[in-house]
């Protein structure tokens, strides 16, 4: 618990620096495309799942058009995984701090166009594995440990790009990709030996 706590501390200290900076901040909220890259030599294939990402940041310019946005998400992930006479739905709920450094190209009239990315740190919060056979449907709950299920916390990086009009609307892509193998050893007992989340999201967002 006091770990899960450590991260929404953390980004409230970074908004709190930015008030005191006179700096902007944002939300924004979208649509994601949640997928895992599976090493697991039963699984004949693997499909995405939608889900959906909610994000506050602040927003600092630190000269020469470059920004730095560090935030908070809420952001479903997950994958569909197809075997022989079974399919699995697992879907997964995380929070996620990134820290972008983002650049802005201004574009007369407009606005500005942006592209950037960086780290981000998540933390699994809850999730669901539903398992579909020929006659019956069944779910349990997923348990996010490194002796269960998935590890409580995954490492991942994050590519941004979009563009904020000048009534400060935005609209954004995202693609986050996990690096560390978040399997536990549950799941690596039922043959799945590695497991990477990968997420694609697009939505819109507004900056105060």
């Amino acid at each position: 618990m006091k770990k899960f706590l450590i991260f929404p501390i953390f980004f409230v200290l970074i908004c709190n620096y930015a008030v005191c900076q006179d700096l902007k901040y944002g939300i924004r909220a979208g649509l994601c495309f949640s997928s895992q890259s599976i090493e697991n030599p039963d699984i004949l294939s693997t499909t995405s799942i939608n889900s959906l990402k909610v994000t506050a940041f602040v927003d600092k310019a630190l000269g020469n058009d470059f920004y730095i946005e560090p935030g908070i998400s809420l952001v479903g992930k997950g994958v569909k995984l197809y075997q022989n006479a079974q399919t699995d739905i697992i879907s997964l709920t995380y929070l996620d701090v990134p820290l972008n450094l983002i650049y802005k190209f201004n574009v007369k009239r407009f606005g500005k166009l942006f592209v950037g990315g960086g780290p981000y740190v998540g933390v699994g919060l809850s999730g669901n594995d539903e398992t579909q056979s020929t006659n019956t449907t069944s779910g349990q709950s997923v348990t996010f440990s490194g002796s269960e299920d998935y590890k409580k916390i995954e490492l991942g990086g994050n590519i941004n790009g979009g563009a904020e009009l000048n009534n400060h609307l935005t609209f954004y892509l995202n693609y986050e990709f996990g690096l560390n193998n978040i399997a536990g050893d549950q799941i690596k007992t039922a043959g799945t030996l590695s497991a990477k989340n990968r997420v694609f999201s697009v939505g819109l967002g507004f900056l105060f």
